[in-house]
């Protein structure tokens, strides 16, 4: 690889804070789910029925009016649960496949390639031009810098034969983020 190139990749260590936060957000729902279908199959072993007929027949059945509410209370927050299950699912996998994603910034050519997918079947892949790199700021949250992770924000310069502009290059989950803003900057 040329030593004028610099090639950023999303890490594991990098988004290591997100992730923890996902997992835990998971394993918190999992558990309400648990305690709510133990409270389920208390009301249906102790009255014998299942779990239809304890709202469609239950007039048929000795359940009596409060633990009914709670039952029918009982299924919207297990479908709450199940809505919240499935959403945060869908955000740790989003999460992974930041983990595909490249950039490549040319200081010889003056470009950035920037090359990704997204969650679920969308290729993104951007290439401009540079006139020289203005600024690096880092990101980090306290568990990032302890995991050796964090963002870099890069802001650089675009000329034209118009005019100028400076654009923002948002480089989520960077191992190591100071050493790749001294190799920036």
């Amino acid at each position: 690889m040329d030593s004028n190139k610099v090639v950023l990749r999303a890490s594991l260590q990098g988004m290591l804070s997100k992730l923890l936060k996902f997992i835990l957000f998971t394993l918190v729902a999992l558990t309400f789910w648990r305690r709510i279908r133990g409270f389920q199959q208390r009301i249906f072993n102790t009255y014998d029925v299942s779990y239809l007929s304890a709202l469609t027949n239950a007039m048929e059945t000795d359940i009596e009016i409060m633990e009914m509410v709670l039952l029918a209370g009982s299924y919207l927050a297990a479908l709450a649960v199940l809505i919240l299950l499935i959403y945060l699912f869908g955000k740790i996998l989003s999460l992974l496949f930041a983990l595909t994603g490249v950039t490549v910034i040319d200081f010889d050519q003056q470009r950035i390639t920037e090359k990704r997918f997204v969650f679920p079947f969308q290729r993104i892949e951007d290439e401009s031009m540079f006139h020289q790199i203005i600024q690096v700021r880092i990101d980090q949250t306290l568990l990032d810098r302890l995991a050796g992770g964090g963002n870099l924000y890069v802001e650089y310069l675009v000329l034209s034969k118009l005019d100028s502009q400076l654009r923002v290059l948002d480089l989520p989950f960077m191992k190591h983020p100071e050493k790749l803003k001294k190799k920036l900057i």
